[in-house]
Order: structure tokens, then C-alpha cells, then sequence
């Protein structure tokens, strides 16, 4: 399942760029950036909630929940200062939008 979903992932990836390239619209359009934010958050929050501090072997524990959000931040960050230059005639907030919008998907992903 984990091959599978890195491969969709991927897949997902090659189109998101084919588009960028080709300067057709992302499947969300700026205007929703900050809905997307606020859903964001609000998973960010429920995840950190339904997450214990204790700590299990291989389990998620609530710093993991914070260390993987701040890494994903800097992914955004970078990932758009990235695209500024490549594709510099897609709109920013266009972009943030749809990597807001994904990561929110990953984070209401029941394990």
C-alpha cells in the first residue's frame, strides 16, 4: 500500500509540474488560499489533539506531529520559491493554495 501511495504521490507530482509548465490552471484557484489555510489549521489542530504524548515504539507522538508540520512549511516555502523561477507566470497564491489544499488531504488520512 505504502509503494502504491508513493507512486500516486509521484505521478501527481509529474502532472502538477507538466501544468506549471505549460501554464494551464492548478485544479485550485488562488482565491481559496485562505480557506485552504484555515482548513489546514483546523487538521493540523484535530491531528495534534488525537495524538498522545506517550511514546510507543513506532508510534506518532505529538512532537512528530509538530516537527513534520514545520518541515512541510519549509517544503512550501521552498517549492514556491522554486516555481517563482521556473514558472514565474503562475500566480503564487494559486500554487500555496493547491500544496495547502494536498497537505491538508495527508493530514485527514486516517492511518
Amino acid at each position: 500500500m505504502v509503494i502504491g501511495a508513493e507512486e500516486a504521490l509521484r505521478e501527481e507530482l509529474v502532472e502538477v509540474l507538466e501544468r506549471l509548465r505549460s501554464g494551464r490552471a492548478l485544479p485550485t484557484p488562488a482565491a481559496r488560499l485562505p480557506a485552504e489555510d484555515s482548513a489546514l489549521n483546523a487538521a493540523y489542530r484535530k491531528r495534534l489533539g488525537e495524538t498522545s504524548g506517550e511514546h510507543y515504539p513506532g508510534a506518532v507522538t505529538r512532537q512528530g506531529v509538530r516537527d513534520a508540520e514545520r518541515a512541510w512549511l519549509r517544503y512550501r516555502d521552498a517549492f514556491l520559491a522554486f516555481a517563482a523561477i521556473k514558472f514565474p507566470r503562475v500566480p503564487r497564491d494559486e500554487l500555496a493554495a493547491w500544496l495547502t489544499r494536498k497537505r491538508t488531504a495527508l493530514l485527514m488520512q486516517e492511518e
